[in-house]
């Protein structure tokens, strides 16, 4: 197994860098062939903020990057069901994908409640809001 970090991914999605967007998809489809990816929650995190923010990805386009990511039969999730839940809400709610994946590992954790100063995380991302 190898570990992929979230440039070679932006390169992979946002096919912004001739360059490294040929280097990142041929590494990628031959190194996949023989042994599997492993993509870490913070990649995934750093993943999607790059392409809302920088590349400008709106929902529909975030949500057919992070599903090809978990139906990938060669790419490893880290704790693959607490990512399926997060954009399982995504999906269905306004909240940002972010305060979901906190919600949800706090929640696989083992965690009653997660706190937040963000109101829109509290209401959206299901967390406490702390006053």
């Amino acid at each position: 197994m190898i570990g992929i970090d979230t440039n070679i991914l932006v390169r992979l999605f946002a096919q912004d860098d001739p360059l490294q967007s040929q280097v990142a998809t041929e590494f990628l489809e031959s190194r996949l062939r023989h042994e599997s990816g492993y993509v870490s929650l913070i990649v995934i995190v750093e993943l999607a903020w790059v392409l809302t923010r920088v590349y400008a990805f709106d929902k529909a386009k975030l949500l057919e990057v992070l599903n090809n990511l978990l139906l990938s039969k060669d790419i490893e999730i880290e704790q693959p069901e607490v990512f399926a839940a997060a954009l399982r809400g995504f999906q269905n709610t306004g909240a940002a994908f972010s305060d979901l994946l906190i919600a949800c590992s706090a929640r696989q954790a083992g965690c009653k409640e997660t706190f937040t100063f963000d109101a829109g995380a509290a209401k959206k991302a299901g967390m406490s809001l702390l006053r």
